[in-house]
């Protein structure tokens, strides 16, 4: 019984057929060019160290994001230390990288109360942390002109100054 495949007993070997070794070359070598492509590029990151203050006082606890006034790239963001200080990062094709590009910023800031209050509650919990009130009152939850930073240099050390007593407009 002949094999329909075969002309002298063994299997034909296709002109156009690549082996199992070309393809895995092959693959390797693209993973490899895709890897290369995304090394290097992004913007350049300041690795920043600022403050934040509340009311005159440092500050820890302190959510704080930056908005390009250019429109340009995604927010950097940070979060301050009990002494306030803080050292923005940026999000980069899915990887957190430490700094934040040169620029001029608009800031928000939400400060959740460290101390929250258990809401009652019919459950077995016997009451549930909810989301913490913000302690500057929302004043500072959207980015406005009258809060801004700007970034030039590593040396650059923005201080932010809130307070929990501005009255909404």
């Amino acid at each position: 019984m002949r094999n329909s495949f075969c002309t002298s007993g063994r299997p034909e070997v296709m002109p156009h057929a690549i082996s199992l070794r070309n393809t895995e070359i092959m693959l390797l070598v693209s993973v490899f060019l895709v890897l290369l492509a995304g090394c290097g590029g992004g913007p350049k990151l300041y690795k920043v160290k600022g403050t934040v203050n509340v009311d005159g006082k440092p500050a820890g606890g302190v959510n704080l994001t930056f908005y390009n006034q250019d429109g340009g790239g995604s927010p950097s963001s940070a979060q301050s230390q009990p002494d306030g200080s803080f050292a923005p990062s940026t999000v980069w094709e899915n990887n957190v990288l430490e700094g934040i590009p040169a620029g001029k910023y608009s800031v928000s800031a939400v400060y959740p109360d460290p101390n929250p209050k258990k809401a009652p509650s019919a459950g077995l919990m016997r009451g549930s942390v909810s989301d913490p009130p913000d302690l500057l009152k929302g004043n500072y939850a959207v980015p406005s002109p009258e809060l801004t930073i700007e970034i030039e240099s590593d040396a650059s050390a923005p201080v932010i100054e809130l307070s929990t007593k501005v009255k909404k407009k």
